[in-house]
């Protein structure tokens, strides 16, 4: 689908706005807060929302993803994955 050229000149225009509103709030604003709508739900109860580190708490350790754990311990064995066939 093609856009004509006075659309494309609204669509233009409308992303500028949107540029300069985020760029404005972003050194103008001010700052939220905690609850910046003020909800009453438990979620929003909490002391530091979100939570830095989801369900797991500060004392995560990072590590490697288990495809990738996977993947090194069945070379040290010997094993290999599958290569594509080459045309």
């Amino acid at each position: 689908m093609r856009l004509s050229p006075s659309r494309r000149l609204i669509v233009g225009a409308v992303q500028v706005v949107f540029l300069y509103n985020l760029i404005w709030s972003y050194f103008n604003g001010k700052p939220s807060g905690g609850n910046p709508w003020r909800a009453t739900t438990l979620e929003w109860q909490t002391p530091d929302t979100p939570p830095k580190h989801g369900n797991f708490g500060p004392d995560v350790t990072g590590g490697l993803s288990l495809g990738l754990r996977l993947q090194r311990a069945g070379r040290r064995r010997g094993l290999h994955t599958a290569k594509p066939a080459s045309e």
